[in-house]
């Protein structure tokens, strides 16, 4: 009887793995070159204050007439989806294959190099040397549960002061109370050789039911 069932899970096990690799997404090609048009995303002065750069997969479909039909970013700076998306939904492939127009999927990868010199240090609540309480000016706002909110900061490491500051998850009605803190908070100065060093950080607030905040 104990054989019988080992036999039943090793056969189930390997059932498991045959459909595990069955379901695997296949590699899909970068299809730059394919391009007729190509147009660049439109990366803005407010997107590079942010230290937003890096390298953006777009995932496309392409129709046979060559038009993208459907897009959407799978990897990189999630600032950057957005306008990758949006540049990616408006080229054109060339789509033959054996003389026949086909439908195809691939990636289209756009690499963004933003002109200030930022290094990425994760969150960075424990390096302030102050966080101001968030004020929340929105009356009503009852929260059943714990929500956290995460602002993108560019920190000046000459002065220790935040530059710029973009709530990026969190609670909507949270935002803009965690983004006027964040702009307040204060670092400690650094002596770093280079007027142009920025460093993109994160704060992190926790809201509790009871009122407390976290940060």
């Amino acid at each position: 009887m104990l054989a019988k069932i080992a036999l039943m899970i090793i056969f189930a096990g390997l059932a498991l793995s045959a459909f595990g690799q069955s379901v695997k997404k296949p590699h899909l090609p970068i299809l730059n070159g394919a391009a007729i048009i190509l147009p660049k995303p439109e990366y803005s002065q407010d997107l590079q204050d942010l230290c937003a750069g890096g390298k953006v997969e777009v995932q496309v479909l392409i129709g046979k007439d060559g038009r993208v039909n459907e897009a959407r970013a799978v990897t990189g700076d999630e600032l950057l989806y957005e306008i990758a998306v949006n540049a990616a939904k408006k080229a054109r492939f060339r789509t033959v294959a054996d003389g026949r127009p086909i439908e195809q999927a691939g990636i289209v990868v756009y690499d963004f190099t933003p002109k200030l010199k930022c290094i990425d240090v994760g969150v960075a609540n424990k390096r302030a040397t102050s966080i101001p309480r968030p004020v929340l000016s929105t009356s009503g706002l009852n929260l059943s549960e714990t929500q956290i909110v995460k602002v993108l900061i560019i920190e000046q490491v000459e002065t220790g002061d935040v530059l710029r500051a973009k709530a990026i998850s969190g609670h909507p009605l949270l935002r803009v109370a965690c983004e006027r803190s964040a702009l307040k908070t204060k670092f400690s100065a650094a002596n770093v050789d280079g007027a142009y060093f920025r460093v993109r950080a994160y704060l992190t607030y926790e809201f509790l039911p009871d009122g407390r905040i976290i940060y």
